[in-house]
């Protein structure tokens, strides 16, 4: 459609997008409610993000993310959306069969939080395994390894003093191996510092996880979050194999057509 549009009629077009845009930010201000000023903030947020996404499409390659697999727990921005829809930051499960490392889109099914209100239906179910257990015991492992990282890195500096004693390195190469060895202590001191802030997000997911099935959705791989590469806190982190059965399941009696008809 754009293809038979003169540039006057697009800026035009543009123009009108962009004051709807502002009535629709006036009329949720002006009623003075938390539901509508939380909804306008959301928006104003989304818009922002919405934005980065467009204007760095065209440098977006999927290649230099890790290969995804079914089972595994992603962290999801699904931005705002309407009615039921489920929004936000949200941990999701991918089910795709086999995802190409080429392929631009990824099929997800979300997770939410338990909460006491919940109800049992045919598009939900929580998980045996929460994702609490799940992602706690990933993030302690990680932590392990990063503390044993940490502590090689001491042993070369100490090595490293060593040589330099003996006259078998001189000043230039000891500053080198230093300079080396500091970055690679910086790089892990920050995922460590990530991995605590993880941890402490994980509070509100101790009473349970719910799979919401119906709400199962291919999104751009430019959604993810976490895990992007093997380094972040999420890689590794899967479904248990009783849940995935169980989430199988219910694919299949939403969206599988039996041969009854």
């Amino acid at each position: 459609m754009s293809k038979h549009l003169t540039l006057e009629k697009l800026n035009s077009l543009i123009s009108t997008a962009i004051e709807s845009i502002k009535n629709m930010f006036a009329n949720l201000l002006s009623k003075h409610t938390d539901k509508d000023n939380k909804k306008a903030s959301l928006l104003a947020y989304w818009a922002k993000d919405y934005t980065k996404y467009i204007t760095s499409e065209e440098n977006f390659d999927s290649k230099s993310l890790i290969k995804y697999k079914r089972g595994d727990v992603l962290l999801i921005e699904f931005g705002f959306r309407i009615g039921s829809e489920l929004g936000g930051r949200h941990y999701a499960v991918v089910v795709d069969k086999d995802n190409s490392i080429y392929s631009d889109t990824i099929t997800v099914v979300p997770l939410s939080s338990l909460k006491s209100h919940y109800k049992s239906n045919k598009y939900t179910f929580i998980l045996r395994n929460g994702l609490f257990n799940l992602y706690y015991n990933r993030m302690e492992k990680r932590i392990k390894e990063i503390e044993e990282q940490n502590n090689k890195i001491n042993n070369n500096k100490d090595s490293i003093l060593l040589e330099f004693s003996n006259n078998n390195i001189n000043l230039d190469e000891l500053k080198k191996f230093q300079g080396i060895l500091k970055k690679e202590s910086n790089e892990l001191d920050i995922q460590l510092a990530m991995l605590e802030k993880h941890i402490h997000a994980l509070e509100k997911l101790k009473n349970g996880t719910v799979m919401n099935v119906g709400q199962i959705t291919t999104i751009s791989k430019m959604r993810i979050v976490n895990p992007k590469n093997k380094k972040d806190s999420l890689y590794k982190v899967k479904l248990s194999l009783d849940d995935l059965d169980i989430l199988n399941r219910h694919i299949k009696n939403l969206f599988i057509f039996e041969n009854n008809y």
